[in-house]
């Protein structure tokens, strides 16, 4: 072996093995601490954008949970609106029987005439209030704001659209047409506006009437049987979009995530090595100092 102190070859290598052990401890190290194999870019460029575009799906479809859940509260807010409603329209049926009854005087049918009334006039609070986050639901007036759902009409008798973003692109919509369910919306406004018990004793007219609140039900059932169905389609949207969720919250963590065990099996490993390869470095440079005595 050739002795030389100008340039010491074997100090050189050891100098280089050293630094890669060290660098080797110290990602390992790093791995185990922050329990991530990829923290960033330089960690692995591929597995790195493919990750980002993993977490970019979660962030979206977490929405997508949160927006499906917002919905859900509205149409429950709305059926239960609607569920009074058709509670308030049997009680109108039973009232006008009660009214065209022989047994029925007068005077009664003046107190059911009111009452009626008051009844009405209740359906129709029920169609302007009951809103969600400052949205009437229940009166046929709201037109959506994205432009793709419009009210048929302004008056209280119209369908109002509400359009529910459920997904993470433009196209994952879920659609609820709520019918109006006002005293005009159900067409019981000419039947029943301005009731006396006159009207009331008049058997054919409250015959007229039964049929029309005969069809007042079965509209405002069909619209408690539209959100119902929306309700369920948003359940089943919901575990769909939580399943995605989760499935690549898997693989989001299959890339990023450290195995732990391995990591800190690697850490003790190269520091064992590093600590060699120091020995070694600093041997190395003690076989320089050994040249010297040739001089001797």
């Amino acid at each position: 072996m050739n002795s030389s102190i100008h340039t010491n070859l074997d100090s050189v290598r050891n100098y280089n093995v050293f630094n890669k052990n060290q660098a080797a401890a110290s990602k390992a190290m790093s791995h185990a601490t922050t329990g991530l194999k990829i923290a960033s870019v330089t960690d692995g460029p591929a597995s790195w954008a493919i990750s980002e575009k993993m977490r970019e799906r979660i962030n979206s479809l977490n929405q997508a949970s949160q927006n499906i859940q917002n919905d859900t509260a509205l149409a429950k807010t709305a059926g239960d609106g609607i569920a009074n409603t058709v509670e308030i329209l049997r009680t109108l049926k039973a009232k006008i029987i009660q009214g065209a009854d022989a047994a029925t005087n007068d005077d009664d049918r003046n107190i059911i005439a009111t009452e009626i009334t008051n009844l009405l006039a209740q359906i129709n609070d029920n169609a302007n209030n009951v809103k969600y986050n400052g949205k009437a639901l229940l009166n046929g007036t709201y037109a959506n704001e994205s432009g793709d759902g419009v009210a048929t009409s302004s008056d209280g008798a119209g369908t109002s659209t509400f359009s529910f973003q459920v997904g993470e692109d433009s196209g994952m919509k879920v659609k609820l047409d709520i019918k109006s369910v006002s005293v005009k919306g159900l067409g019981i406004e000419t039947s029943l506006s301005g009731i006396t018990g006159t009207k009331l004793k008049t058997m054919g007219k409250a015959e007229s009437i039964v049929d029309k609140l005969n069809t007042a039900l079965g509209n405002a059932l069909s619209a408690a049987t539209t959100v119902g169905s929306i309700q369920n389609r948003l359940g089943y949207t919901a575990d769909n979009v939580n399943t995605q969720i989760e499935n690549l919250q898997a693989s989001d963590s299959a890339i990023r995530d450290a195995d732990m065990a391995k990591e800190i099996s690697d850490y003790l490993k190269w520091n064992v090595l590093s600590q060699a390869s120091q020995y070694m470095l600093a041997q190395s440079n003690q076989n320089a100092f050994s040249v010297l005595n040739l001089l001797q």
